[in-house]
């Protein structure tokens, strides 16, 4: 009598797992579109609608990593601690979305790979930064100098801070580049997350 063998890990990744194609190109367009804009901005090159492109990108990419995502763990059910249906629920879901995306990622990792997924909690970390300034942004962040004094940070017309001892252009340069490299991380790392996913174990 013959008895079926153990199917090792590697082989038991469900082969309808969604192509990754579409959602980690979106991504890396995405990420890549803040740093491109910068760098034309400061070569003096001027793009139409510049300020609705990446938010456009962004509502996009996220929209494609959810279906993909419920197409993963629809794919993975019963390797997987979430639902499919809390896979793209968690996001929204008040507060707890803080930390359940990266608890999700991390799960679909393991589920596919079979180990780690740390990663996801390093993109947890880009992503609470960058929606903060997206968030902060919308509520009227502002950047000045006066007369070559310190530098001032207001929101919504209320002061958060000053810094003194750096010029209104350096300062401005650094928060530029801090903001287009946490950007870049945020997008950059799901991209890499959701095309480690597809690939299945080493």
């Amino acid at each position: 009598m013959h008895t079926a063998a153990a199917v090792p890990f590697s082989s038991a990744r469900a082969s309808a797992v969604p192509a990754t194609a579409a959602p980690a190109g979106i991504l890396v367009a995405t990420a890549a579109t803040p740093l491109v804009l910068w760098g034309l901005g400061w070569l003096g090159v001027g793009i139409p609608f510049a300020q609705w492109l990446s938010p456009a990108l962004s509502l996009v990419a996220i929209v494609l990593v959810l279906v993909w995502l419920h197409g993963t763990f629809t794919a993975m059910r019963g390797r997987t601690t979430f639902s499919p249906g809390m896979a793209v629920g968690g996001w929204f879901i008040p507060i707890a979305n803080l930390f359940l995306p990266a608890l999700i990622l991390r799960d679909a990792w393991r589920a596919s790979v079979g180990r780690g997924g740390g990663l996801a909690f390093v993109w947890m970390i880009a992503w609470w930064l960058t929606t903060a300034l997206s968030v902060a942004r919308g509520l009227g962040l502002e950047i000045f100098s006066v007369d070559r004094g310190p530098v001032h940070v207001e929101l919504m017309q209320q002061p958060l801070f000053e810094v003194p001892g750096i010029s209104m252009q350096t300062f401005s340069l650094l928060f530029s580049l801090a903001s287009v490299g946490i950007h870049v991380a945020a997008y950059g790392l799901l991209a890499a997350i959701v095309l480690r996913v597809g690939r299945g174990p080493a």
